[in-house]
């Protein structure tokens, strides 16, 4: 999910990036496969999500290992539909695998408690030293205080990005529509509600705001415009304190400005139930005119479909105003990502000694710069090969720039996971090569304020609270996404102080008081 996870939340989900080492190697190096002929495999069977499915290159990948590990790693691949549950399953039936790839910290700590993972703190500078030096003291200190449980014990390894493919998301235009409708290219988020029924009224009536992922992605971009987010976060308008903030009075500005996208025909009825292939149809229709994505998407993805529909490609960017502003006294906020991705690595409890050792060593090579090379690009001379510049690039059937896949990617699947999916670390050289447009915008965006989008909160909860946090967490976020769909499609009016008080009455009988107050709690505790 490099960015689709970025984008999605997260597939919005996973939606999870390449990972990054500490320093920038040289990317030269072909993975030799080195171990003994004589020794018995030992197989290991690993669950993942099938949006990181090896599509291209399983027996490439597995066959590699097996040589130079004698690991034979048998994948499991779980919808990522019914991920979370199908996992459930697994553990209450005593079925699950010996290795979880890509699995949210969260749900490893959660199963923990009940004795189905290893932990890993006490041999990390031992067994994993590659791993280790990925990280910065001050990063892995904050690693240790997110990633950890109630008491302090590491159950899962976290993806780590590379500093070259990070930063905040920003706004594409179709520039030259705009001006033509006799609109300017927005600033803010009124002109941008203007500019749309200007072009319209003058040039396609059909003019649509589509949304990939339901829900939570419809306010992408919106969200750092109002200042505010769709989850529990440290609002920096509220003094860094935790908020919820689907109930502050700017998640109520945000909600009345969907309602009125809504109302006016411009965001896409379908909003909370579009497929991936309704979404991404109205760009290549020429339908849409603006897109909040990562640097280079505009002209790596979006000016490709216009393209391959014969339409004047016209998408780009403007270094002055990347992003939008709904209050211009305050500005917007930019996002920000953490070193890691809260997608991890884990060992459950079914691997026994010798394999556990097996998995580490393997895991600690894909750290160096020929593990790295490897999960990435796959194997020199027959997925990718080096050029002048020392950088890898696929080739063959690999090479797939021009795929317009439903995920949406920059280059396709390989070049966004790798043929292997994404594993431990990124490969800096080659997301400094790949990302140029990230030096371009972080320097653009250096003085604005940061959401923390994507770190992660630090908590230490006692397993009561994680008990009763997670209960109330269901009932608040079902209301609360009840509400927020009635408020966008108008059948609550947001402006109403009536019907939004009513709203606010159901979140405190649902709990969102007590809620809040364990998560402050438990967050408190993890400051020193």
């Amino acid at each position: 999910m490099r960015r689709t996870l970025r984008t999605a939340s997260a597939l919005a989900f996973l939606v999870l990036a390449l990972l990054a080492s500490a320093c920038a190697p040289s990317a030269t190096a072909t993975p030799t496969p080195a171990g003994p002929t004589d020794v018995p495999l030992t197989s290991v069977e690993v669950i993942r999500s099938t949006n990181m499915s090896q599509s291209y290159s399983d027996t490439l990948f597995t066959d590699f290992v097996k040589e130079k590990f004698k690991l034979d790693l048998r994948y499991t691949y779980y919808p990522s539909s019914t991920f979370q549950e199908k996992l459930s399953l697994s553990f209450s039936t005593n079925s699950y695998g010996d290795v979880l790839e890509l699995v949210d910290s969260a749900i490893i700590n959660r199963y923990s408690k009940d004795g189905f993972f290893q932990p890993l703190e006490g041999i990390i500078d031992s067994k994993l030293p590659n791993y280790r030096k990925a990280y910065s003291d001050e990063d892995w200190a904050f690693l240790l205080s997110s990633m950890s449980d109630a008491e302090g014990r590491l159950y899962a390894l976290p993806v780590r990005m590379a500093t070259g493919s990070t930063g905040s998301n920003i706004f594409f235009y179709r520039s030259a529509q705009f001006e033509k409708a006799g609109a300017k290219v927005p600033t803010t988020v009124e002109e941008l509600y203007d500019g749309l029924m200007a072009i319209k009224t003058k040039i396609n009536p059909n003019v649509t705001i589509p949304n990939q992922w339901g829900l939570a992605n419809v306010y992408s971009g919106f969200d750092c415009a109002f200042r505010t987010q769709n989850v529990v976060w440290k609002d920096p308008d509220a003094g860094g304190q935790l908020v919820y903030g689907p109930i502050t009075d700017k998640f109520r500005d945000l909600l009345i400005y969907m309602n009125k996208l809504y109302e006016s025909g411009l965001l896409a009825k379908e909003f909370s139930t579009m497929s991936d292939e309704q979404f991404w149809s109205e760009y290549s229709a020429g339908n849409t005119y603006f897109c909040w994505r990562y640097p280079g998407f505009h002209n790596k993805k979006l000016n490709g479909l216009l393209t391959a529909a014969k339409i004047e490609p016209d998408w780009e960017y403007d270094l002055d105003n990347l992003l939008l502003s709904a209050y211009p006294d305050k500005g917007p906020l930019q996002q920000r990502y953490g070193t890691f991705y809260t997608a991890t690595v884990a060992i459950t409890d079914k691997l026994e000694a010798d394999a556990t050792a097996l998995v580490l060593s393997y895991f600690d090579w894909s750290c160096t710069e020929e593990g790295q090379l490897f999960h990435e690009f796959g194997v020199e001379g027959e997925t990718y090969e080096v050029a002048g510049d020392g950088i890898p690039s696929f080739i063959g059937k690999y090479s797939d720039a021009t795929d317009t896949n439903k995920l949406g990617s920059y280059y396709g699947n390989l070049q966004d996971f790798g043929p292997f999916g994404y594993f431990l670390v990124e490969n800096e050289a080659h997301a400094n090569k790949f990302y140029p447009e990230y030096k371009e915008s972080n320097a653009a965006l250096k003085d604005f304020e940061y959401m923390d989008l994507f770190v992660p909160i630090p908590y230490r909860f006692s397993q009561a609270e994680e008990t009763r946090q997670a209960e109330l967490y269901v009932v608040v976020d079902s209301v609360s996404k009840e509400y927020q769909l009635s408020f966008i499609v108008g059948t609550k009016d947001p402006g109403s102080d009536a019907d939004w008080n009513e709203y606010i009455g159901k979140m405190e009988k649902a709990g969102i008081d007590e809620y809040m107050q364990l998560l402050r709690d438990a967050n408190a505790r993890t400051v020193k």
